[in-house]
């Protein structure tokens, strides 16, 4: 049993077919609702990482002689 796919190819649209057995899985994609306010949800993410501790609390201030400070990660 075959499997068709149609993509984008050199500006013209067309068709690939594969063998199922070829086929492990397929993707696709969902569009999303924009969101309302997407500079303040890259903050939110940067201040807070998913999986990750607080960036505050990954970064250690310390003081050097010549460029005033200076923040290093642990």
């Amino acid at each position: 049993m075959e499997q068709e796919f149609k993509t984008v190819f050199n500006g013209a649209e067309t068709t690939v077919k594969l063998s199922s057995e070829n086929v492990n899985a397929v993707l696709s994609f969902h569009d999303r609702p924009a969101l309302k306010n997407p500079e303040e949800k890259i903050q939110k993410l940067l201040e807070d990482p998913i999986g990750c501790k607080k960036l505050v609390d990954m970064v250690k201030r310390c003081r050097h002689r010549r460029q005033g400070e200076v923040y290093k990660l642990q």
